[in-house]
């Protein structure tokens, strides 16, 4: 089998075209890099390059230097065919889909596909959404950040007590195995307070102990009655389950 990888669309098609074969719509046949896709209910042996009105328009693929050349062609045939090839997924289906891939070309992020220790270089992101975890919660005793789950939080009940942060990659993950000496990850956490303020008054990475570096100097010292505090912390891994933490704390009311 012969394959087009065209983006996100693959498709195959049929062996050696055979003259003294008769066909149907949506048959499809090569001879000599040319690909013949069937449109008439019945096709006569023979008729492959002497009748046109039996069969869509041609691509060769011999021609096609880029993906671009490939697009332009695919195209000019649903340009080109008739009612039950009007639509790319149509055409693939004609040209006999390979069931290993879909053939839903879209340009839409509506089906994102999360990327997992992707190197990113200079990307340009248009629109980009973050994922926020909010929780009817209020913080008191330890409180896990769970990077895997996003690395901004949400609590929105009034803490109930002074608290320790623990960052960590979830339940059964480190950080430490999440980030190679060198990298670091940003994280927020809002803390809802009401007219009893509360604040952490410790901080640990994957359980052991570890002293921020504040924004301004000098550790927050209380928290702020009825408002949100947002905790924003910078960790960068210095060495093995080594870090050094940055931390701020601002106040929305």
């Amino acid at each position: 089998m012969a394959q087009i990888d065209l983006g996100r669309l693959r498709f195959a098609w049929q062996g050696a075209w055979d003259n003294a074969t008769a066909y149907e719509q949506n048959d499809v046949v090569t001879n000599s890099n040319v690909i013949y896709v069937g449109i008439a209910t019945s096709i006569p042996a023979g008729t492959v390059t002497t009748n046109t009105s039996y069969w869509a328009a041609m691509l060769d693929t011999s021609t096609f230097a880029t993906d671009s050349d490939i697009t332009t062609a695919v195209n000019a045939v649903i340009d080109s065919a008739p009612g039950a090839l009007d639509t790319l997924n149509e055409l693939a289906a004609a040209l006999g889909d390979d069931a290993s891939f879909s053939t839903t070309v879209t340009n839409s992020l509506a089906a994102k596909a999360p990327l997992t220790s992707a190197d990113l270089v200079t990307p340009n992101l248009q629109s980009a959404s973050e994922t926020v975890t909010i929780a009817a919660t209020a913080a008191t005793g330890t409180v896990n950040v769970d990077i895997n789950t996003s690395t901004v939080h949400y609590y929105t009940s009034n803490a109930s007590a002074d608290w320790t942060f623990n960052f960590r990659g979830d339940g059964s993950t480190t950080l430490d195995s999440m980030l190679a000496t060198g990298e670091s990850i940003t994280v927020a956490f809002l803390v809802t307070n009401g007219g009893t303020a509360y604040y952490p008054t410790a901080f640990t990475v994957d359980g052991s102990s570890v002293t921020p570096k504040w924004q301004g100097g000098s550790a927050p010292s209380a928290g702020n009655a009825d408002s949100v505090d947002a905790y924003v912390f910078s960790i960068v891994k210095t060495g093995s389950a080594a870090f050094t933490v940055f931390g701020s704390q601002t106040q929305f009311a």
